[in-house]
């Protein structure tokens, strides 16, 4: 690759290592070796992969409490699975479902159905973030 009068860059082939990326810029010229591994690199990746954890932890909880600020207002699910014998495995668990949750029923014309109506507040959403 090049940009005209700023820099170039270049693959080549190595003696000692397979493969090097040369960069030339305007006045100077680098050698990068991508698959050169260092330990300095070894142990800051036991490090980095600790962080990331931690931050998926609290992006994962910030983003459950967010989830959380929602409300279900209607569910209404009516579904037909296309093979007779699903949908009468499923009848007894969406009879038992149909009186706390929402509204499932079973069909066998044919017809999928799904309604979803979520509500929230923003000042709901607002709180998540604050409280996290």
């Amino acid at each position: 690759m090049r940009i005209w009068g700023l820099a170039k860059v270049a693959l080549e082939g190595h003696e000692k290592e397979f493969l090097r990326i040369k960069l030339n810029t305007l006045f100077t010229r680098f050698y990068f070796y991508p698959l050169r591994k260092k330990k300095k690199e070894q142990k800051k990746k036991v490090e980095a992969k600790s962080r990331k954890m931690r931050n998926f932890k609290s992006n994962f909880k910030r983003g459950l409490q967010v989830i959380k600020s929602f409300k279900v207002k209607k569910l209404i699910l009516d579904i037909d699975t296309g093979n007779c014998i699903q949908n009468a495995k499923l009848y007894p668990a969406f009879a038992l479902l149909n009186h706390h949750v929402g509204t499932f029923q079973v069909n066998f014309e044919g017809r999928v159905n799904m309604v979803l109506h979520l509500q929230s507040r923003p000042i709901n959403i607002i709180k998540s973030f604050i409280n996290f």
